[in-house]
């Protein structure tokens, strides 16, 4: 970038960034009558994900790089680490010999840490310190907590197939976090770029959150849904269901989904679904914004 090198040098990241994975599974059924027709059922699942990812390349001579820092200009790099886990366990059996039920809880944790390396806060100036070239710019975090109690049987209508019914209810109790990063992540620094203008507060490629920008919402619902579905032809399969929910946010709404299913050969199916819903805590939360200025723009 420099002139320093005579042969030009790559200055971003193509194509997939690096990753590094650990994950684990679980899941196990295990009977706990003498038929067999009631067993206990667990399943879930861990995993630590850490990756890095390139913004775009800063040339030494743009007003928000410090050449004291970065001679050739720098890269900003993203390295998420990503946390998650989750797991279920539940009973599930037959009674009457046509009612099939399923009674069942669960919990899921995930939380994304955002650092910020290969970096800087040009409003911090040229020396370090002040100045740094790493920094933690904060985190997204959601926790969920449900269980679902679910009834099912088949009964003969005289279609192509017999009919499905489901019934079923749930609780949910959802938590959703935005956590500030350092305060080096998204200040906005006493010194000017070295253009004499306002600098870019924050860390380069991603300012990191403010305090003003933290979020801890929850709420809680309960829901009740009741499910048909059938292959009313050889070829054609739909299926309807309507959910009621209410939400101790938001108050209740009422939801529904149809779906259909053609097999136009026995090589050639056609899937498609229309539902509606409601938002999830994080899409109905304030967003978080980056001051102006701040170079938020990879």
């Amino acid at each position: 970038d420099a002139g320093n090198n005579p042969v030009d040098q790559p200055n971003t990241h193509y194509g997939d960034a690096e990753e590094q994975d650990i994950i684990g599974f679980l899941n196990g059924s295990f009977p706990i009558n003498d038929d067999g027709s009631t067993s206990f059922y667990v399943f879930g699942g861990a995993s630590r994900r850490e990756g890095v990812h390139g913004g775009n390349y800063r040339r030494a001579i743009q007003a928000q790089n410090w050449p004291q820092i970065y001679p050739l200009g720098f890269l900003p790099l993203i390295e998420p680490e990503i946390v998650d886990y989750s797991g279920t366990a539940g009973i599930r059996g037959v009674a009457a010999g046509t009612w099939f039920w399923d009674i069942s809880a669960g919990y899921g944790h995930d939380k994304f840490d955002f650092n910020i390396t290969n970096s800087l806060n040009t409003s911090l100036g040229p020396s370090i310190p002040p100045n740094q070239t790493e920094f933690y710019a904060g985190a997204l975090e959601f926790n969920q907590f449900v269980s679902n109690l679910d009834v099912t049987r088949e009964v003969e209508v005289g279609l192509a197939g017999p009919l499905n019914v489901a019934v079923g209810a749930e609780f949910r109790h959802e938590n959703y976090q935005q956590h500030a990063g350092e305060v080096n992540s998204w200040i906005a620094g006493p010194s000017p770029d070295r253009a004499g203008g306002v600098a870019a507060a924050g860390a380069q490629v991603f300012p990191g959150f403010r305090p003003s920008n933290e979020v801890d919402d929850s709420r809680s619902s309960y829901a009740g849904y009741v499910d048909f579905e059938a292959n009313v032809l050889s070829f054609l399969r739909l299926g309807l269901a309507g959910r009621f929910e209410h939400y101790s946010d938001f108050g209740s709404t009422s939801d529904y989904k149809f779906t259909a299913r053609v097999e136009a050969t026995k090589q050639l199916v056609f899937r498609g679904s229309v539902s509606t819903g409601a938002p999830s805590p994080s899409s109905s939360s304030p967003p978080a914004s980056a001051p102006p200025g701040s170079g938020a723009v990879l």
